[in-house]
């Protein structure tokens, strides 16, 4: 097949672009055509990683056609960005304009059998309308949903075209209820499919390591949203009893939630490191030297690192997330190698409100204290037996799956 794949953010950098680059190897390994197009910045060097017959199209911001940085898909990203309700009129139709000349190009010169698009947002409703004709997969990533309660004024504009899109890949069945009744997109046309690791970077170390205390890791983006104020105060709680422990924190942040996070940093540099962003090569391997995932979200659409550490052989404490128990499975949760804490009952903008917080933090320091007791228990599971739980859910199986979705979309 010649394939378009499409999306407005940097890839490599998110979730939604680790899944655009390797789903774009998966392909390229079964001998399709591809053209990617996506949005990066001017000062970036380099966007993607050589793949064979491939073509690459870069719509690029901070220029003198785009003079703001790329517009992102949740309001903190690990890099420099403009949030969607922040857009100008002037500067969305620069944005729009610049797409659409380069999709014209595009479909013109490469003449795609089908198109996926990432996110059920903007640029999906734009490739809609403006080339029906062309059969179109939308891959919902989760944040598409969240942006039409924060950016309201695109509504109308984003369910026009979304709606009429041809098939789309949800990552749980909630999401996927949730998709059906906002975008209202009939339930035969979306598929729940997932998300996947890559099993060739993502797997166990050969041994148990045996440490006094053990070692945490967070990775994600340096944000409130993404519970990281609450997870300093959790360890810092749990000094006292476990005096050696030791949290990783792997990304990246921006303005006044950075500020924050490293202010509640000073004094504990001894038990707490900011590691910054990692390439994925170099994340396994800190996986393979940690015991514990944490990962405190207060929104996330199917969060790929928690995949991606228990491949790797870790337990994990993560925020009990909508359609997250049900993706784990009864095999996972059963074996007490996943705790997962309460959401609080509400949140302001992916926040929750300062009331709830102590009850949080609460939660989190009791699931933490839980999964390092039985880290440090003798009859512990072995790396190897954590990883082989999710082993069914690497890219190659997930892009069997896409491929034959891709091939019932064509005439």
């Amino acid at each position: 097949m010649r394939i378009l794949q499409v999306s407005a953010q940097k890839p490599g950098c998110t979730g939604s672009g680790i899944y655009l680059q390797a789903l774009s190897r998966m392909l390229a390994q079964n001998n399709h055509q591809q053209a990617i197009l996506a949005g990066v910045s001017s000062r970036d060097e380099a966007w993607l990683p050589s793949i064979h017959d491939l073509s690459f199209f870069p719509i690029a911001f901070e220029t003198p056609q785009l003079p703001f940085t790329l517009p992102g898909m949740s309001d903190v990203m690990p890099y420099a960005s403009t949030r969607y309700q922040d857009l100008s009129d002037e500067q969305y139709h620069a944005w729009q304009q610049a797409f659409l000349d380069c999709l014209r190009d595009i479909t013109a010169d490469f003449q795609p059998d089908v198109i996926i698009s990432h996110h059920l947002w903007l640029l999906t409703s734009l490739i809609k309308q403006n080339f029906p004709e062309i059969p179109l997969l939308a891959i919902a990533h989760g944040t598409g949903l969240r942006q039409l309660e924060l950016a309201p004024r695109f509504r109308a504009r984003v369910l026009t075209g979304c709606h009429q899109v041809d098939k789309v890949l949800a990552l749980t069945e909630f999401q996927q209820i949730m998709i059906n009744q906002v975008y209202q997109i009939p339930l035969n046309r979306i598929m729940v499919t997932g998300c996947a690791y890559d099993d060739k970077i993502f797997f166990p170390g050969e041994s148990v390591v045996n440490r006094s205390y053990p070692r945490l890791v967070y990775c994600g983006k340096l944000a409130r949203a993404k519970g990281v104020p609450q997870l300093i105060q959790a360890v810092t709680g749990l000094l006292a009893e476990y005096p050696g422990l030791q949290l990783e924190l792997i990304g990246a942040g921006t303005g006044e939630d950075e500020k924050e996070i490293c202010s509640l940093l000073r004094g504990y540099s001894a038990n707490i490191y900011l590691k910054g962003t990692l390439e994925q090569p170099a994340l396994a391997e800190l996986f393979r030297q940690a015991d514990i995932l944490v990962l405190p979200s207060f929104y996330e659409g199917l969060p790929l690192v928690v995949l991606e550490a228990l491949a790797c052989g870790l337990r994990v404490v993560a925020t009990d997330l909508p359609g997250l128990r049900e993706w784990l499975g009864d095999d996972i949760l059963q074996r007490d190698i996943v705790t997962l804490v309460p959401l609080p009952p509400e949140l302001d903008i992916d926040v929750p409100r300062s009331q709830d917080l102590p009850a949080f933090e609460t939660g989190l320091k009791q699931a933490l204290d839980h999964q390092i007791k039985l880290c440090l228990a003798r009859n512990r599971l072995s790396p190897a037996m954590i990883a082989s739980l999710v082993q069914d859910h690497s890219w190659h199986n997930l892009c069997s799956r896409v491929e034959n979705i891709l091939q019932s979309m064509l005439p």
